[in-house]
């Protein structure tokens, strides 16, 4: 009955494997730096599409050969609402990175934590076998004493008692490289998650409306000039105030606009796909849980199975006083306990597992 033992092994394994991808991913840092760039950055960004431009022109009259100067300035809406929509991105781009971050402390958490917990349960069980064996030892050499036993069974015993001691021994071992980080965010893994999807999208649907407003400008200005002189210099005598409207727009918006959508709904796919992304990890976290509390349940069941095979073995021999009935009854007997200590760890993995999913990922 090593399934349990193996699945156990193979559980601490693999997360010990994904916590050293994910402390190779993006690693917790200071978000409150990287936002304050993407707020700075925003910022600075808007201020030059939002502020009006001063203009300035030197030319002919479109009546005259006289010179004309114009002076004044100019707004454009298209720049100042790209300038707004640039400063709510900012924002966006600092939320889905705490969000990421977020992400990747708590699932290096949860990894750890779970670690623990089984390697913890683990210990436990063990240690409850090593009692149930010190008490057929010191039975054992009674009967030894009395001439009615050989030290052979009192070292099978021994044997069995020091295996259970080098798996506690392993498993402090495992326990003590696992120390879990400190984390006070308590939001269940799965809202984090679901977060993350918002932000996304979010800062998706942000990116192209920022794109869309690039397809069409209106542009306002106002200002002064001067009438040509009447021997062609420029005439400051005479100044005239000026307003000027002006409209574009793009032949090529309507499939841009098509492509922009496209380009945020392949941006959100793509983040969710990476292999080595916080999201992804999170994903394979989840579905590593279900399958081994689907494979500890299956190893349940084959524990009790084996149980009532030993039980059934135990009754065959019930009452019968030879030397090699006797052998059989120690041999039956570590098999049951350690039978048992797989049976309740593979039990203890289960509830540990499921709580994990109730409290993380809640239908």
């Amino acid at each position: 009955m090593k399934l349990p033992r193996l699945l156990w092994v193979a559980l601490v394994i693999y997360l010990a494997l994904l916590a050293a991808v994910l402390c190779h991913a993006e690693s917790p840092s200071d978000t409150g730096a990287y936002c304050d760039y993407q707020h700075e950055s925003a910022r600075a960004n808007a201020l030059l599409l939002i502020a009006p431009n001063a203009v300035a022109a030197l030319g002919r009259s479109s009546t005259s050969t006289g010179a004309v100067l114009g002076v004044g300035v100019s707004e454009s809406l298209s720049h100042y609402l790209q300038g707004k929509v640039v400063t709510q991105l900012g924002d966006s781009n600092c939320l889905l990175y705490r969000s990421m971050n977020d992400i990747t402390e708590h699932t290096q958490f949860d990894i750890q934590i779970l670690t623990n917990d089984i390697g913890a349960e683990r210990i436990k069980a063990d240690q409850e076998a090593i009692k149930r064996l010190d008490v057929l030892l010191s039975r054992e050499k009674e009967l030894v004493a009395a001439g009615s036993s050989t030290v052979f069974m009192s070292a099978m015993l021994e044997s069995a008692k020091y295996k259970l001691q080098s798996d506690i021994t392993e498993t402090a071992n495992q326990l003590g490289l696992n120390q879990a980080p400190v984390y006070i965010n308590d939001k269940p893994l799965g809202a984090l998650l679901q977060q993350a999807y918002d932000v996304t999208g979010a800062n998706q649907q942000l990116a192209v409306k920022l794109g869309k407003l690039q397809n069409w400008d209106v542009t306002v200005g106002v200002g002064a000039g001067t009438s040509p002189g009447t021997d062609n210099s420029l005439n400051f005598a005479e100044v005239k105030p000026y307003v000027s409207i002006q409209g574009s727009w793009s032949f090529g918006s309507p499939a841009r606009n098509k492509a922009l959508n496209n380009a945020a709904a392949d941006y959100q796919a793509w983040v969710r796909s990476q292999h080595l992304g916080p999201i992804r990890m999170a994903e394979l976290l989840k579905l590593r849980v279900e399958d081994t509390l689907a494979l500890n349940q299956y190893a349940i069941n084959m524990a009790n199975g084996y149980l009532e095979k030993i039980a059934d073995q135990k009754a065959t021999i019930q009452g019968v006083e030879t030397a090699e009935a006797h052998r059989y009854e120690v041999q039956l007997a570590i098999e049951e306990i350690t039978t048992q200590v797989n049976s309740d760890v593979a039990w203890a993995t289960a509830a540990r597992l499921k709580k994990y999913l109730a409290v993380n990922f809640p239908e």
